[in-house]
């Protein structure tokens, strides 16, 4: 099997954040715009496309910025049950990726697959470390600001 090939499997990544705090106080961390800019590392701006309370079938887009380079993702909200769940779509012409976020009693939990797409499918074989590290970033930045 060629790198090209095996890069075509979706890749799933995961990370939690344990907390005591209560989904009320996490939730808005996940829908507002402006709080969701606090803790993505990178995460530029987000423009909200579609009127109205988020809710499935919300669009925006992310604009982010890594090691000098801009790219633009596609977001859709799927599925949202206030304080419990959240699954969002993002998208570009590298990769297709679902997160979902569950809330547990005992924190929250983030599962992602991404699926990339053109050149960047010979990548993700080598995309696991560094995209763990900035899932278990992020979180680190969630984490102090909820708890302050």
């Amino acid at each position: 099997m060629t790198l090209y090939s095996i890069g075509a499997q979706p890749a799933e990544y995961r990370a939690f954040l344990a907390t005591q705090q209560p989904a009320e106080k996490i939730f808005p961390y996940l829908i507002e715009p402006s709080k969701v800019k606090q803790w993505i590392g990178g995460l530029v701006e987000t423009k909200v496309l579609t009127d109205g309370p988020p809710r499935p079938g919300s669009k925006s887009q992310e604009i982010v910025e890594d090691q000098g380079q801009r790219m633009v993702f596609d977001s859709e909200i799927i599925e949202l049950l206030p304080n419990r769940f959240l699954s969002v779509r993002l998208s570009n012409e590298n990769m297709d990726a679902v997160s979902q976020f569950r809330f547990k009693p005992d924190g929250l939990e983030h599962i992602q697959q991404v699926k990339c797409k053109g050149w960047m499918r010979m990548l993700s074989l080598f995309m696991r470390a560094p995209v763990e590290a900035k899932l278990n970033e992020d979180f680190a930045r969630l984490k102090s600001l909820i708890e302050k």
